[in-house]
């Protein structure tokens, strides 16, 4: 529940408003992220709640590490409530031990295992953030090699983007297409991942943004505890103005790919996008995708 290199825990009141409005103003999925989720002080009472409050037109979403002790009953609360548990890995068992500390590969890999025993109705997907030495290196491949041995059949490889101690890496995000993400059985195309204008970053404050990249770059829109619902007419509003469209932005405006792009992440926003220009038009040439124009 913390983020944005903070150690706050979200109060459990502010946790459950977002769930609430979350369902009545028809978000499509609600994800639960940080941080750990899984060592939220509050994590046994917000999930009683989320299974008590599931509605058929909002999944609930599981962004985790899958580090922490996994009991079979916890286990089993997770594969009820979650649509979708995604869980990360940092490349093989050497280099994911780096980050996270000797063992923790181990524990997330037999965590991993355990939900797949347990054969829930929860969608499992492996995910990767790789420095673009790191792709370079195999580290996207042994991730989907992993995926493959323990019977997870979506992987989804991604840019390491500048916050917290990736800023401090020597250039750690290659531009690309949209998301690498592989279905083992149905290999996806290229697809836009920023949700910019639909969806809604609220930190463990409850400040709402209209997304983590724009943390630190303006006013939050206000917060779930008190005005959540004022704050989500002023980013519909927004929205609908098209304030965050890459029509608005300075960087991308002028751009010939922009509809097909979507708009380079916020917390890129000075990074030089030729080679993911490149990338688009290579596509348009090999008839793989059309202009969009």
């Amino acid at each position: 529940m913390n983020a944005n290199g903070t150690s706050d825990d979200m109060p459990l009141e502010v946790a459950e408003t977002c769930v609430k409005k979350a369902i009545e103003h028809g978000y499509r999925i609600l994800s639960l992220n940080g941080g750990e989720p899984l060592i939220y002080t509050r994590l046994t009472e917000l999930l009683e709640y989320m299974q008590n409050t599931k509605h058929p037109c909002t999944d609930y979403w599981l962004f985790t590490s899958l580090y922490p002790h996994l009991s079979e009953e916890l286990a089993q609360r997770i594969l009820s409530v979650f649509a979708v548990v995604c869980v990360s890995l940092d490349g093989d068992e050497n280099s994911h031990d780096q980050r996270r500390g000797t063992g923790s590969f181990q524990r997330t890999y037999e965590n991993i295992q355990k939900l797949v025993a347990m054969n829930g109705r929860a969608r499992l997907m492996i995910r990767a953030a790789l420095t673009q030495n790191q792709r370079k290196e195999g580290l996207g491949e042994q991730v989907k090699k992993i995926a493959r041995e323990l019977g997870v059949l979506e992987v989804q490889i991604t840019n390491v983007f500048p916050i917290g101690r990736a800023i401090t890496m020597e250039r750690p995000t290659v531009l690309h297409t949209g998301q690498d993400r592989l279905t083992f059985e149905n290999p996806c195309g290229v697809k836009n991942r920023c949700g910019i204008g639909s969806s809604l970053h609220i930190t463990p404050s409850g400040d709402i943004y209209p997304c983590w990249g724009m943390i630190g770059r303006m006013e939050s829109l206000g917060n779930a505890a008190t005005d959540f619902d004022s704050a989500v007419a002023a980013y519909l509003e927004g929205a609908l103005d098209e304030m965050y469209s890459v029509d608005a932005r300075e960087k991308c405006k002028d751009c010939d790919v922009r509809y097909l792009c979507g708009g380079v992440c916020f917390a890129l926003d000075q990074s030089d996008c030729r080679e993911i220009r490149s990338s688009y038009l290579g596509l348009i040439s090999r008839g793989l995708i059309s202009s969009g124009s």
